[in-house]
């Protein structure tokens, strides 16, 4: 007895250092983000409801002409002009009400009296407490435009003027998604790297697993800057790439688990699609790492369809491998994945079921009338 006692005694500390080096890890690459975010060219801020700032990088403090110091905890709006007051707070309103493609265009007096025109681009946070905008100097163009006469041929330019701004805010927006996209490939990639350099195997699955999640949300800015409509995704095509990437990720030897997907276009809004994406990440990945051990062949089935009695969709991610403990139940998994698709199943609004067997069965429903 004393022999076990003091055999778990040192599994413990060895899970221990194991977790420690994982978030040692964890920390370093999320310094680097930090870098790529603190020096972008563009402003980048981040306040709550009431407009107050809570992080904005080294070039939106400039365009403010202000430390940023002493910008954390300041009202944004006291930099706003008078008169886009209003502008500025239907601007807030619409991104927490999650209104497609938030935008705004006002005039900024910094603390040297000097005029900014910028425009604005936000989006809501995935637990729907920040708004995340995006400031892009405007100033030069506004001059340029303003110094146009009032005159007939003159309104024809002010007209393709205008054309062109919405042109640019929408190719803003696809940027916006282009450098999201980007700067999640690269954090993907420094863990990948990392876990090269790594000969623990834990450590390298907690990797693997940060890496998966990170891809699923660069997936749906990369399909967003690709699309002509940038408030939406199709979530069938979203998760068709998302799985076929999985499976060329995972899937040590092609032809042993095979991928059988019948997916009904569904249209969701960004804030829905990201969280579905994360789901089928982890469900698909728990499937191939668990449920097929030893080379065991397979097969795992993603389905997707709209619900026959009301507005709504059933989402379902199965196998028919080795199955689930007897004593599996939503209410008491330990699991990080699993416990990541419970909380991902509330933020949606949805119910996550567990089928029977043979192999696992995990279906989410989504109905609008939920909401």
């Amino acid at each position: 007895l004393v022999n076990e006692l003091q055999i778990h005694q040192i599994e413990l500390e060895m899970q221990n250092d194991e977790l420690q080096q994982a978030r040692a890890q964890a920390e370093v690459l999320m310094a680097q983000y930090a870098e790529l975010y603190e020096f972008a060219p563009t402003g980048y801020l981040t306040f709550d409801r009431k407009g107050t700032i809570l992080r904005i990088n080294l070039n939106g403090a400039r365009m403010l002409g202000v430390v940023r110091s002493r910008l954390v905890n300041q009202r944004f709006g006291q930099f706003v002009a008078i008169y886009d007051q209003r502008g500025f707070s239907g601007f807030i309103e619409q991104v927490y009400n999650d209104q497609p493609n938030p935008c705004c265009e006002v005039v900024l007096l910094r603390k040297n009296a000097t005029p900014l025109v910028v425009d604005m681009a936000g989006i809501l946070s995935t637990d729907g407490l920040e708004c995340r905008v995006v400031l892009t100097d405007i100033t030069e163009r506004r001059h340029a435009e303003d110094r146009l006469s009032i005159s007939q041929a003159e309104t024809a330019k002010l007209l393709a003027a205008s054309d062109r701004s919405l042109h640019e805010k929408d190719s803003m927006l696809k940027e916006i998604h282009h450098r999201v996209n980007n700067n999640l490939q690269i954090i993907s990639s420094l863990m990948r790297l990392q876990a090269g350099q790594i000969d623990n195997p834990v450590v390298q699955d907690v990797l693997q697993d940060m890496q998966n999640r990170v891809r699923s949300m660069a997936l749906i800015h990369e399909y967003l800057y690709r699309s002509d409509n940038l408030g939406e995704v199709d979530l069938a095509a979203y998760i068709r790439q998302l799985c076929e990437q999985l499976f060329r990720s995972l899937v040590v030897t092609p032809g042993i688990i095979h991928l059988h997907m019948d997916l009904t276009p569904v249209v969701l809004a960004i804030d829905q699609a990201i969280p579905c994406g994360l789901l089928v990440n982890e469900l698909v990945s728990n499937a191939l790492k668990h449920a097929f051990p030893a080379g065991r062949a397979g097969e795992v089935r993603v389905e997707l369809h709209l619900l026959a009695d009301g507005p709504g969709w059933r989402l379902c991610v199965a196998d028919n491998g080795v199955g689930l403990p007897p004593e599996f139940a939503l209410d008491h998994i330990t699991t990080l994945g699993l416990k990541l698709c419970s909380d991902l199943t509330r933020q949606l609004g949805g119910r996550l079921e567990i089928g029977g067997g043979p192999g696992a069965e995990f279906t989410l429903e989504y109905r609008q009338s939920d909401k």
